[in-house]
């Protein structure tokens, strides 16, 4: 976070600059990187502290964020249309520069027909495609801090391979086949320059896709919200949980089904019998 603050030294920090920079990511809507930010200074000046750099640590005095205890919540199929369509238009804007070899657009498709954090998408390579049994394997992540990439994922029971739609299929091929001569690491998004595509770069693109649509509360994350709700309902929490790369289905249902959409189960037949056999 004191990258942003340019040649910022540890001492000169001060409670009133480092409020200042969460305050502002809380006005623009940012508040899980408010939040998780906080809470990375306070433990960087704590040692601080202990090490005797300083004798107050400023981020403790920094305005608690309150997180939105809100349920997760999906993204219904009205809305999905807008979406791709303001991608698209993203995509076709004509813009200075060299032509994007990353479309917005195939990013809503990976994270629709996958469910994959943001990173694990931009950690993908095609020698994690199974095109014989259209399969992709998750068993990487970007780090935010390095730019590299990382051969786990957020937990052990991420690392995990799903089939995907034939959709899905076409699209990697489409990029694997088309892909940039400078893409030393066989990397399904690479830059221009050869290297990983970071989170914040797709994030800061993404932001401005989602105020074309009028949809600003979508995060790349919604979208894991809405495969983990569409799949959980559809076949079961647990299917779910094995999709998404969850150790239980209990995680699942709490923080990625929205349960608004929750589809209601006739029980009746099962309750008669139920009755009949106590009869009998």
């Amino acid at each position: 976070m004191l990258v942003e603050f340019d040649n910022l030294t540890i001492r000169e920090a001060t409670t009133a600059l480092l409020n200042s920079k969460i305050q502002e990511w809380i006005s623009d809507g940012r508040i899980t990187r408010a939040y998780n930010a906080r809470l990375q200074v306070i433990e960087c000046f704590r040692l601080a502290v202990q090490l005797g750099v300083l004798e107050v640590n400023p981020a403790r005095e920094v305005t608690v964020v309150e997180r939105n205890e809100a349920g997760p919540r999906a993204i219904n199929k009205s809305e999905l249309s807008t979406l791709r369509l303001a991608a698209r238009q993203w995509d076709n804007a004509n813009r200075p520069g060299r032509k994007n070899l990353n479309p917005m657009s195939d990013f809503v498709a990976v994270f629709t027909m996958t469910g994959c954090r943001i990173g694990e998408a931009l950690a993908l390579r095609y020698e994690d495609v199974d095109w014989g049994h259209k399969t992709v394997s998750f068993c990487g992540t970007i780090d935010e801090l390095t730019g590299q990439r990382k051969d786990k994922t957020k937990s052990k029971s991420g690392m995990r391979t799903i089939d995907v739609p034939l959709e899905l299929m076409d699209l990697l091929r489409r990029r694997y086949e088309n892909q940039p001569p400078l893409n030393p690491l066989g990397a399904v998004f690479v830059t221009k320059e050869g290297t990983w595509v970071l989170p914040c770069n797709v994030r800061t693109a993404w932001r401005k896709i989602r105020k074309i649509a009028g949809l600003e509360w979508v995060k790349p994350h919604s979208f894991r919200v809405t495969v983990g709700t569409d799949v959980g309902n559809k076949v079961s929490p647990n299917a779910a949980a094995q999709l998404l790369g969850h150790s239980s289905d209990a995680v699942t249902r709490k923080h990625y089904m929205d349960k608004s959409k929750a589809v209601r189960v006739d029980t009746s037949e099962y309750l008669r019998e139920l009755n009949q056999a106590a009869e009998d």
